[in-house]
């Protein structure tokens, strides 16, 4: 499978600089990113499309405007709705809305990966693109799913025995017996 996906995808040419419209670009179906975070995170310096990391979308947006992909979903901070007041978020959506006078319908959701499934919670932006040419469905982001306590049985419902210790490590199966 490696050696399939390699064939497929020539990661040695840099998104930044190769030339999304040449026949050597690979088109693909559904395009997935995620853009550097730190330029637009609370945690850094917010200096968005001001650091060159911040440019980094603008190669994405590029690479959908040129292979046009049936859907594309990009990722980034919670923070970056609220980067410079908004500004950048709304940015982002002018460029991604006007991409083939508004080929794609375009949504965007926060989703904590602790709804989903993972046990931290790690929020994110998800834009989600489908061209309007095939889109048969209307997209509707995930429903968060029940959160499974991580805590474990009650002290007094744990089984005193050392049949447990075997079972419990033997089987690798920590979260059934929690």
């Amino acid at each position: 499978m490696p050696i399939y996906v390699m064939g497929n995808c020539n990661s040695r040419h840099d998104l930044m600089t190769r030339d999304h419209q040449a026949q050597s670009t690979p088109k693909v179906d559904l395009y997935v990113a995620g853009f550097p975070c730190q330029t637009f995170s609370q945690a850094g310096l917010q200096q968005g499309f001001l650091d060159k990391r911040g440019i980094v979308f603008y190669g994405c947006a590029d690479y959908i405007d040129c292979k046009r992909p049936r859907a594309f979903i990009l990722e980034n901070v919670k923070g970056f709705l609220s980067h410079d007041g908004g500004k950048t978020f709304r940015r982002v959506m002018t460029t991604l809305r006007g991409i083939g006078d508004g080929a794609y319908e375009v949504k965007v959701e926060i989703l904590d990966a602790q709804d989903h499934g993972v046990p931290q919670s790690r929020p994110r932006v998800y834009i989600v693109g489908i061209r309007r040419d095939v889109k048969a469905n209307e997209f509707v982001f995930p429903a968060p799913l029940p959160r499974v306590s991580l805590e474990g049985p009650k002290e007094q419902e744990r089984p005193n025995s050392l049949e447990f210790e075997i079972t419990y490590n033997a089987n690798n199966a920590t979260h059934t017996n929690m």
